[in-house]
């Protein structure tokens, strides 16, 4: 499995990102990997979140939302995946990590996924992710 994180997403729809060029060749990279792609909800309310926010187009972002759940597979978060996430969190000395990318490191954590496409390089600080960029 291959989780997306938000701004990998988020590059990918938006030409006006800087690393929107490497997300699209990223997307074509890991269609032809034999690995399952896969979001969390966390994520997803993420993209949509900062979609609408950037772009001040819902109907764009619609479509955005759409492509995403029917091109995805979505993962939800438990309770376990929750809590680890927020003692991680809490345990930070600074904030290096939002809220949203514990889930994502708890998360790979409780199920074994190591790789992350992400252009967020503090991952590279965590030992199990094998970020993809």
């Amino acid at each position: 499995m291959i989780l997306l994180d938000a701004n990998f997403l988020y590059a990918y729809y938006n030409k006006q990102d800087v690393h929107h060029k490497r997300a699209i060749e990223l997307s074509k990279e890991l269609k032809q990997t034999p690995d399952e792609l896969i979001i969390l909800d966390y994520i997803f309310d993420e993209v949509i979140s900062v979609s609408l926010n950037r772009l001040k187009n819902i109907n764009k972002v619609k479509i955005i939302g759409k492509d995403i759940l029917s091109s995805l597979g979505i993962s939800y978060i438990n309770e376990e995946t929750f809590q680890k996430a927020w003692n991680i969190f809490s345990n930070q000395s600074n904030t290096k990590f939002s809220f949203t990318d514990c889930i994502i490191i708890a998360f790979m954590n409780i199920y074994n996924i190591k790789n992350l496409a992400s252009f967020d390089k503090e991952f590279l600080n965590i030992k199990d992710i094998n970020l993809i960029l």
